[in-house]
């Protein structure tokens, strides 16, 4: 093999294993990145979630409050009083779970870009490693790693 072509194979694979860390690297940060987005986008669907539950609780309220005075019964009363501390812990149960769900979803997402990102990471090591190995294997095909010989005279001449 001419000495030039095993030269321009070792540095077409040396070229090649740092684009793919390189690579590597791009797509891990886009993972990640895309990651936080979109637990991002999970908080603001939850805190609108629990804006509109609060709403709801409001109207609610307001409902039962006008329901039980137009039925004649005061407001302040026990049974009143117990219907709406009955809708409140409702309510509260409701904004809760959805704030578990919304932390969940929002954490697996981040999950997911951190295994993405590990996934890509490897990819690329694994795409560099083996282009090193093939640089290293053109070289040694080449006698780069070829010790010297050099004549040796029988003692005594």
């Amino acid at each position: 093999m001419p000495i030039w072509l095993a030269v321009a194979g070792i540095a077409a694979n040396v070229v090649g294993a740092g684009l793919s860390l390189f690579g590597a690297s791009s797509a891990k940060t886009a993972a990640e990145n895309a990651a936080a987005r979109e637990a991002k986008l999970e908080g603001k669907v939850t805190d609108e979630r629990i804006r509109q539950i609060s709403r709801q609780e409001t109207i609610m309220r307001g409902q039962t409050v006008a329901a039980t005075a137009g039925g004649g019964v005061k407001v302040g009363s026990g049974s009143s009083l117990a219907i709406l501390a009955d809708q409140a812990s409702e309510f509260r149960r409701e904004k809760q779970i959805t704030r578990e769900v919304g932390a969940t979803r929002a954490k697996a997402s981040l999950e997911r870009g951190s295994a993405l990102a590990t996934q890509y990471r490897y990819q690329g090591l694994t795409g560099a490693v083996g282009g090193l190995g093939q640089a290293f294997s053109i070289a040694s095909d080449a006698g780069f790693f070829k010790r010297p010989t050099t004549p040796t005279t029988p003692p005594g001449d």
